[in-house]
């Protein structure tokens, strides 16, 4: 596949994400898909990368993701992107604290005949537990 190719493949799964659409958004993933993410290493395959997504929508209802920017070379297509959302479900063994949370990330695609085979992450996951206070932010901690 072309880069565009590859680069309209993440598209299609940003828009489906942001339609709510986790059918549409699995669909984009092979069925032997490898996730690497040190935060989420239960995702090992599209069933828990579905689970995943399904319970990151009830944390998170109206999340929004944004792609910052798209770069492709070869099979590989780098995200960096963003995603706010208010803060409505349990996270964590942490209660909904209604605060809105704004999460930055990166993330590389290795693609396949139309499909992810491979994904890596990167996400301030710190930022997001600041955001909802579940720790404190820098300059309110003691030093």
């Amino acid at each position: 596949m072309s880069t565009a190719a590859n680069k309209d493949l993440v598209r299609k799964s940003v828009e489906a994400l942001n339609a709510g659409d986790v059918e549409q958004f699995i669909d984009c993933f092979a069925p032997n898909y490898v996730h690497h993410d040190p935060s989420s290493p239960d995702i090992t395959d599209r069933e828990t990368l579905r689970a995943f997504v399904e319970a990151q929508g009830s944390v998170f209802p109206d999340r929004c993701f944004t792609i910052e920017d798209l770069v492709s070379e070869g099979d590989k297509v780098t995200k960096r992107w963003s995603c706010t959302g208010t803060h409505k479900g349990e996270m964590a063994g942490i209660p909904p604290t209604n605060n809105q949370v704004t999460v930055h990330a990166t993330s590389i695609y290795r693609i396949e005949n139309g499909k992810f085979v491979e994904g890596w992450f990167l996400l301030d996951n710190l930022g997001v537990m600041q955001q909802i206070g579940a720790i404190p932010a820098a300059q309110e901690q003691v030093t």
